[in-house]
This record gives structure tokens, C-alpha cells and sequence, in this order.
């Protein structure tokens, strides 16, 4: 699990159990990853009073945890929704890469209009103009259409991690978190949460 405050992104498999919870430094994760892309097999994890230790095949890593608790994030993702729509992940990621590209702050607001059948994205640049794209609804269950302000880079990072064809995305309403999850949770255990934006 990791957040910024804006976002979250959890990694729910069954096979990884760990005794006790481990806080790791951003810059730490960014370290070990490069490692376990390298790695096949078993990797072995623990932690004495200061340190967590990481062992693979053929490397060992050793890191200073974060101190304090980590706050309960399960508590900020929502279990009842009024709005959630299956999209198809690729088009959508694509009509947002092709509002990027009006933006001149590769962090630009898109306004998101939800409804039952179309998903309609809007940006508004004062330097390089406006633009709209639209997807399909593949699914949906929502009782009337809701209109989000969003962090496209945040959207697009997000949907960057999906492995999945089909995203599930729901909230309870404007103000509230947004959750992207992958249409087959068995397969892909991995979902996100992004707050939204004032636009």
C-alpha cells in the first residue's frame, strides 16, 4: 500500500503475508523494486528495531523504516457507492493521453461527466484552448449522472498499473474518493483511490 495524500494504491494478493507492517521511505521502495523486477523466486522479508531487511537471490537490502504509525487507509476507501461504471481501460487512458496534450502542465484538471451510457471528458487551457473526448459505458449502475473534477496525471499514473482490459470506477458522489479497480479483482488484486479536484 502506498499514498501521497491525493491518491492511494493497494496490492491485495493472497500468497504475501507479513507478520507486521513495514514503513518504507518512498525513495527505499524505489530501490527495492528495481531489485525484485530482477528477481525469480522467493523473497525474504524482516525487520529488527531500526531496519527492514529485504533478501533475494544473489542480494541483500537493508533500509531505515520510517517511524510513527501509518494511518488506517482502509478507512478512506468507500464500500457503498452510488456510482460505478466499467470502462474499457485502454480507451479510456487514450482519450485522456490525447487531452493531455492541450494542456501545458503535465498535471491538467479534466472535468468528468458520468452517466449511464458515455463517459465525456473536458479540459480547458488558457493558453492552447479546450477540448473533449468520449467512452462508452460499458456497464453501469448509477442512479443519475455526476460530474468529477479530476488530476489527469494522477488518472493516467493510475491507469498505467492496470494489467486488466475492463476498470471499474465508483465513488459515492463529487466530493468524494474516486476508486479504480480491476474488473477481475481475482486476478488483478490491485485497486486505487484518487481524490478529486475543484476545478
Amino acid at each position: 500500500m502506498g499514498s501521497d495524500g491525493y491518491r492511494l494504491a493497494l496490492y491485495m494478493h493472497e500468497g504475501i503475508h507479513l507478520k507486521e507492517d513495514i514503513l518504507f521511505s518512498r525513495n527505499s521502495l524505489k530501490v527495492l523494486e528495481k531489485l525484485l523486477k530482477e528477481t525469480l523466486g522467493e523473497v525474504e522479508v524482516g525487520k529488527d528495531e531500526n531496519f527492514a531487511h529485504v533478501k533475494g537471490e544473489g542480494w541483500k537490502l537493508s533500509v531505515r523504516l520510517l517511524e510513527g504509525e501509518y494511518p488506517d487507509y482502509m478507512a478512506v476507501i468507500p464500500t457503498d457507492y452510488t456510482l460505478s461504471v466499467l470502462l474499457d481501460k485502454n480507451e479510456f487512458e487514450n482519450a485522456l493521453q490525447r487531452l493531455s496534450s492541450i494542456s501545458s502542465s503535465s498535471a491538467f484538471p479534466v472535468k468528468i461527466t458520468f452517466s449511464s451510457d458515455v463517459v465525456q471528458m473536458e479540459i480547458s487551457d488558457p493558453e492552447f484552448g479546450e477540448g473533449k473526448d468520449e467512452v462508452f459505458v460499458l456497464e453501469s449502475f448509477n442512479s443519475e449522472p455526476m460530474e468529477i473534477g479530476f488530476n489527469g496525471k494522477y488518472l493516467l499514473e493510475a491507469l498505467g498499473e492496470f494489467d486488466s482490459e475492463r476498470i471499474y470506477l465508483k465513488t459515492i458522489d463529487a466530493d468524494s474518493p474516486v476508486v479504480l479497480e480491476s474488473a477481475s479483482l481475482e486476478k488483478e488484486p490491485y485497486l486505487c483511490i484518487i481524490m478529486p479536484m475543484r476545478l
